[in-house]
């Protein structure tokens, strides 16, 4: 589990395919370059002592899940030289790939949190931060150790280490469970399984409400599996029942049982304007299932 008084420098535990597997459901702007920008936290991140989940976690936040305009035309990872005046901000820096990106914000982010001298791993690409010598000046060389000590210096907001806590526990989430042992809670790490290969069957002639409804964006909390009897329905036609326009139901993927294969009818963050934000309407706990009023009481903000 993760602190606002976690410290900036020392090794994380993530992966840069396991928080891919997690931002590229969000849809994010340049996949491509999302997913270099990650190798390379993690890589240099490893190299230079820094903890690249922190580094990922804030980029998350700082880009709205790389979909910002500031990923989506410069490549800014973190609001590095976005201040907030109309001029700066139109003169900010525009990176050309997504390793270059994550050399400039893990050199910026070193400058916060250790001071001006620069491990031999992040000192060739000093020149990448075009906001070290106002950072200096400012006062915040080594003034950062912590993440709750970037709020009032990286960013005016005095949330923004709570903020970062919360993507860093959707990255990485913490479960806690009855102990089989009667001793009390179980608590451990639940380690993410990336994305397997899907092909995809959306349900695109549902009406709103049938079966789903125009909610807007959902935020991920969580994922729940329901192993369903079908009597021996064949899988095609399993998938096409719940595709049907007259069905009041909805699943956002479909497994087979046997072979495995996944098909996707609904996407998951209902993003963009074609699907659902959830598949059941708005949740009523009178008339939702055990187990979604469970789900709803554990993990809603």
């Amino acid at each position: 589990m993760y602190l606002q008084s976690e410290p900036i420098r020392g090794a994380g535990r993530g992966t840069p395919e396991r928080v891919l597997a997690i931002v590229r459901m969000r849809e994010p702007a340049r996949l491509d370059a999302v997913a270099a920008y990650l190798r390379e936290i993690y890589r240099l991140g490893a190299a230079a002592g820094l903890n690249a989940d922190i580094a990922a976690a804030q980029a998350i936040h700082e880009t709205d899940w790389f979909r910002s305009r500031w990923w989506a035309e410069r490549l800014n990872p973190a609001g590095i030289g976005i201040t907030g005046d109309p001029a700066q901000n139109a003169s900010s820096r525009r990176f050309m790939t997504g390793e270059e990106a994550a050399r400039a914000h893990l050199v910026h982010l070193w400058l916060y949190a250790a001071g001006e001298r620069l491990p031999p791993s992040l000192a060739p690409h000093r020149a990448l931060d075009p906001r070290w010598d106002a950072a200096v000046s400012a006062g915040y060389a080594g003034r950062c150790p912590t993440l709750d000590s970037l709020a009032g210096t990286w960013a005016a907001d005095s949330a923004y280490a709570d903020k970062i806590v919360d993507f860093l526990h959707r990255l990485f989430p913490v479960a806690v469970g009855p102990d089989p042992r009667g001793e009390g809670l179980l608590r451990f790490d639940a380690e993410l399984v990336p994305m397997p290969p899907f092909s995809e069957r959306l349900a695109v002639n549902k009406r709103d409400g049938v079966g789903m409804n125009r909610l807007g964006p959902r935020t991920l909390r969580g994922i729940v599996f329901h192993r369903a009897q079908s009597n021996g329905q064949r899988f095609d036609d399993a998938v096409g029942w719940l595709l049907r326009p007259d069905v009041r139901g909805l699943t956002d993927f479909f497994v087979n049982n046997h072979s495995g294969a996944m098909v996707r009818i609904n996407r998951i963050t209902g993003t963009r304007t074609d699907m659902a934000g959830w598949a059941q309407g708005p949740f009523r706990p009178r008339v939702a299932s055990p187990d979604g009023v469970a789900f709803v009481e554990r993990y809603s903000a």
